[in-house]
């Protein structure tokens, strides 16, 4: 059970945004809020956990153990969830968060080490899209999860407590709001991998904005190729968070969105903003991406991950961000920079659909015996970097062109993502 001095902080977050916003109508008595609470804490031993409650489609990510990666049981939990509330009138819109509340992680990626398990074994048939393996449906059914997402019509606020990342970004990059805290840890690390920043963030980080708003910048090929860390005024910065509100405050705002009526867009906009101001967190200026802009946009808007890397070498501006970024660029796999920034590119220019579409050959090419993609899991997540990866080829200049388009290459027929709004609502629901 909550202590008398957070439900004390619950309260007074309540009347605040009931009195900023003139929301009285649905608010209830403190007992209401500490029933809900205290339910909470007597959570089942679940991955996910959906419920709806005061007109809100709650989604809870319940893995701390493994800091809430997604697994296929996870996504396949969440899409039907999804399914329901978009068709059901009495959802007026849904919050994501992980559980406990203040911990390590909203969600540190999908759970890519049970897919390197799967085709460690070197069957051929990995990589090829082929139904019923995990190697593609992972990739498949995370994906079409992702534009579910994406084609939402109502409102979705995910709280990015903590660690949030690959699988994590995918699952609520799409949505209206990200709320980030003073915690958060985001980043797209995939190039260590031998992946590449996928989950329709190819469709994203390319359309991130300079600070004049005037013309999408070089931030998001800077994020997606190095797997750069960033933090709440980083997001902000960015773009890429919507609102910044200390951690110590999500508990009470999930309860403001429980008993206020959100039932659009400007609703939350004006509620979520309103917390904001309850804290002092969340300062664009201080980004450090605000602090070398000019550096990234001289470096990374290049036309190919070769002239990004000259371009390093040469900074005189900014000396110590460039070698640090070049440390971790010559660390990932050359064949994912390269690959990764053809997307970027190209994707620039493409529909969300379409880079999905794209993005899951990719991944399935990944997928292939002997990849990079078994090498960096090896190295990262199963001898935790001893000895580092060795990548096949070692470096860029030995990465051709033609190595590179064959990642671009259609699959088998009948083996493509498929991909269409309706379509992903009958497949999920088989």
């Amino acid at each position: 059970v909550p202590s008398p001095s957070v439900l004390v902080q619950w309260d007074m977050a309540l009347r605040f945004a009931a009195r900023s916003a003139g929301w009285c109508k649905k608010m209830t008595q403190p007992t209401a809020r500490l029933s809900t609470a205290a339910a909470a804490v007597h959570e089942p031993d679940l991955d996910v956990l959906t419920s709806v409650e005061g007109g809100v489609g709650l989604l809870t990510l319940n893995r701390p153990k493994k800091l809430h990666t997604l697994t296929l049981d996870m996504v396949q939990a969440i899409t039907p969830a999804l399914q329901a509330w978009e068709m059901d009138p009495g959802v007026q819109c849904v919050l994501i968060r992980s559980s406990p509340w203040g911990g390590k992680a909203f969600c540190a990626g999908g759970d890519v080490r049970a897919v390197f398990d799967e085709g460690l074994g070197g069957d051929p048939a990995h990589g090829q899209g082929q139904a019923g393996m995990l190697t593609a449906e992972f990739f498949r059914q995370e994906y079409h999860m992702n534009y579910l997402i994406h084609e939402f019509p109502k409102p979705i606020v995910s709280l990015w407590d903590g660690i949030v990342m690959g699988g994590g970004v995918g699952l609520t990059a799409h949505g209206d709001f990200r709320v980030a805290t003073e915690k958060t840890v985001f980043a797209m690390p995939e190039t260590a991998i031998g992946l590449f920043p996928d989950v329709g963030m190819t469709h994203v980080l390319p359309r991130l904005f300079s600070p004049s708003n005037t013309a999408p910048s070089s931030i998001g090929f800077y994020v997606g190729l190095t797997g750069v860390r960033l933090g709440c005024d980083d997001l902000l910065f960015a773009g890429l968070a919507t609102h910044a509100i200390p951690s110590e405050h999500l508990e009470a705002l999930h309860a403001a969105i429980l008993h206020t009526d959100v039932a659009s867009v400007s609703d939350l906009e004006i509620l979520l903003t309103d917390f904001q101001q309850t804290g002092s967190i969340g300062d664009k200026a201080a980004s450090k991406l605000a602090a070398n802009i000019d550096a990234i946009e001289r470096c990374f808007s290049k036309d190919s991950i070769e002239d990004i890397v000259e371009a390093l070498e040469a900074e005189s501006q900014a000396p110590e961000w460039a070698q640090k970024t070049l440390k971790l660029l010559h660390s990932h796999s050359p064949t994912s920079l390269k690959v990764s920034h053809r997307l970027l590119t190209e994707h620039a220019h493409k529909s969300f659909h379409d880079s999905l579409t794209m993005e899951y050959r990719i991944a399935q090419r990944c997928m292939r015996p002997k990849s990079d993609f078994y090498e960096g899991i090896r190295a990262v997540l199963v001898d935790r970097g001893d000895p580092p990866a060795s990548w096949s080829p070692k470096t860029l200049d030995e990465t051709s062109d033609a190595t590179v388009s064959e990642f671009f290459a259609p699959l088998p027929d009948g083996n493509e993502l498929g991909l269409s709004l309706s379509k992903t609502l009958d497949e999920t629901s088989d």
